[in-house]
């Protein structure tokens, strides 16, 4: 039955990002600056079966506490000490 299979994925997003490119004179040294940080991880899992039904995206963000305005239907939000 379709409805009973189900396939679940994780993937975890980084808040720091690295741009791919630079705009610069040509002939001109260039340099990259990056930062101290690693920067903090949000983790996503999605959910759904054969049949086409899925479950709300689940999200787990670093923290304490939930700011009220982050309260949304179409997302399950959790936080946690490492994300």
């Amino acid at each position: 039955m379709p409805a009973r299979l189900w396939n679940v994925d994780e993937s975890g997003l980084q808040d720091h990002f690295v741009p791919n490119k630079v705009v610069a004179e040509v002939g001109k040294p260039c340099y990259e600056a990056t930062s101290g940080e690693k920067g903090e991880t949000t983790t996503i899992v999605a959910a759904f079966n054969a049949a086409g039904t899925y479950l709300k995206p689940f999200v787990i963000m670093k923290g304490k506490r939930r700011k009220p305005e982050w309260l949304d239907v179409s997302i399950t939000l959790r936080m946690s000490d490492n994300g």
